[in-house]
């Protein structure tokens, strides 16, 4: 799930400080039930393979995904997401898709169910196509054990070997994995990768909108070696911004967080895109940054390290 930040979260502090001084609860928050009777409420603004993070009138907490027996989000929008991320999680996909587009029926510019409702229809439409494409191959099996030239038989396994190997050479670029971050080490010029703008040290934080950092190893080879021609990969992105006086970035504050609204050619060319989510700034996380503040650094005369977040799409040829 990308980052829910910014006016929710405020909008629910300034609702518990009332609370307490009239003593009257206040009316909405996000809902996390544990398994041992325990319930949190906040406003729910991360969440990895692993764990949920909410934010709360006491601060933020962690709690693992384990530990949780349901989440209540209060936007309805995000239950219907979260529940289409949970049935498309167990295959059932095509529920995951009427899900999908409830939430973006109930807000429009809900960006990431808009996504999902466009992910899960490529999902769907690529299967049929596998299905098909599968279908052709059993043919062609069956013919060559009646006797017909077999030679081709052998290509029916992968290769073994590197871990990422299938999705490596599907779409030209190799892949790292240490201690649940799975990154970019190597692009190769002119294939599906370079085309999408993939470059070395990206890291890979979700495949099609699902979390997989510190997913363990074989989950993250589940998800990227898959029979797809396409995949929608959310990558996060360290920047440096060049230092220029006639440097432009100006950001502006959505439902998900801080973006960028408006740059220019020099910094497009050191690695931005309008529309990039802002993770953090000099290793400050803008999660709870001031649209005024986190506007100042990137102001200054260059040299701040960001870190992005978008959403890039790979396709064979």
């Amino acid at each position: 799930m990308k980052k829910r930040r910014g006016v929710r979260i405020l909008l629910f502090l300034v609702a518990w400080v009332v609370s307490v001084t009239t003593g009257v609860a206040p009316l909405w928050a996000d809902a996390i039930s544990l398994k041992d009777g325990a319930k949190v409420m906040g406003v729910i603004v991360e969440e990895t393979a692993d764990r949920v993070v909410i934010s709360t009138i006491d601060g933020e907490k962690s709690i693992l995904k384990q530990e949780i027996q349901s989440v209540v989000y209060d936007d309805p929008e995000q239950s219907y997401y979260q529940l289409g991320k949970d049935l498309q999680r167990v295959g059932r996909l095509r529920e995951a898709l009427e899900a999908y587009r409830k939430a973006a029926q109930i807000r429009p510019d809900f960006q990431a169910a808009n996504e999902a409702v466009f992910n899960a229809e490529r999902l769907l439409w690529l299967e049929e196509q596998t299905g098909m494409e599968a279908e052709v191959e059993r043919q062609k099996l069956l013919l060559e054990q009646a006797g017909q030239d077999s030679a081709a038989a052998s290509v029916t396994q992968p290769p073994t070997g590197r871990p990422f190997q299938m999705f490596e050479e599907k779409f030209g670029c190799e892949i790292a994995y240490e201690e649940g971050r799975v990154t970019v080490k190597t692009v190769a010029a002119g294939g599906p990768a370079s085309q999408s703008g993939l470059r070395v040290k990206d890291m890979l934080a979700a495949v099609w909108s699902d979390p997989i950092e510190q997913l363990p190893l074989e989950m993250v080879m589940e998800r990227l070696n898959s029979s797809a021609k396409e995949m929608e990969l959310s990558v996060e992105r360290s920047v440096i911004l060049p230092g220029s006086p006639q440097n432009q970035i100006n950001l502006e504050l959505g439902y998900d967080g801080l973006r960028i609204a408006d740059l220019n050619q020099r910094v497009s060319d050191a690695g931005f895109l309008v529309g990039d989510l802002v993770v953090s700034i000099d290793g400050n996380p803008t999660r709870y940054m001031p649209l005024s503040k986190a506007q100042q650094l990137v102001s200054k005369s260059g040299g701040a390290i960001i870190v992005v977040q978008r959403d890039i799409t790979l396709r064979t040829k």
